[in-house]
């Protein structure tokens, strides 16, 4: 069993638990479970296969970036996974339920493992952050971020990624759900910001087809 294995079936026998307690204690919505972790629980799952897919490949195909952040990390189950591979990763979670949910089980995780568990971040916050990443070495990552009202946050959303050295984004997923033939569209308009598409990163399917674009001197300003 490799690195990433051996972290999934262990955070996967530390999270489930706590995960299927919390829903029980608090319900689906009061959780901020919603369908969305409904699913995955009733599956005895805490990772889909599109995360470890996604970290299997930037594992292999990426030097390791100085910081990592994901949009809309909800429970937080991708960064923990990030930070137990050595990647010092933050997430943004704007629904407080959820957010209160990641903060529990993060807190629960540094203290089996302080020195993983640092290297986690998991803040109540809308992205973009005002703070601003290094623009030199940070990856900003994307998925299955889909919102009620893609059409008041989606620019915005778009013009941030700018701010990082790489974004990989789950094109089907970006904002709203959108039909394989609308790809080609959706990729000229990240383009039109000034990033560069690097082509397709991680092919998860139904699940998940993960671009890489890339910022160029100008884009990071």
């Amino acid at each position: 069993m490799d690195p990433l294995d051996r972290n999934v079936v262990r955070l996967t026998s530390l999270l489930l638990p706590i995960m299927c307690y919390r829903v029980e204690k608090l319900g689906v919505d009061g959780s901020g479970a919603f369908n969305f972790y409904r699913s995955r629980l009733a599956s005895g799952r805490v990772f889909c296969d599109y995360e470890i897919r996604l970290v299997r490949a930037l594992i292999d195909r990426m030097p390791p970036p100085g910081e990592v952040h994901e949009i809309g990390c909800g429970w937080g189950q991708l960064v923990f996974l990030l930070a137990w591979c050595g990647y010092r990763t933050t997430g943004f979670e704007i629904d407080s339920r959820r957010f209160a949910g990641a903060e529990f089980l993060h807190r629960l995780l540094r203290e089996i493992d302080e020195e993983c568990g640092a290297l986690a971040v998991v803040r109540n916050e809308f992205f973009p952050p005002l703070d601003r990443p290094d623009s030199t070495a940070s990856l900003v990552i994307a998925t299955n971020v889909v919102v009620s009202d893609p059409q008041l946050v989606e620019e915005q959303m778009l013009w941030a990624l700018r701010r990082y050295r790489y974004a990989i984004v789950d094109v089907d997923r970006f904002c709203r759900l959108r039909q394989p033939a609308e790809r080609p569209a959706f990729i000229a308009g990240v383009e039109e910001t000034g990033l560069r598409n690097r082509g397709l990163f991680c092919d998860a399917g139904p699940e998940g087809q993960f671009h890489l674009f890339e910022a160029g001197t100008a884009a990071a300003r």
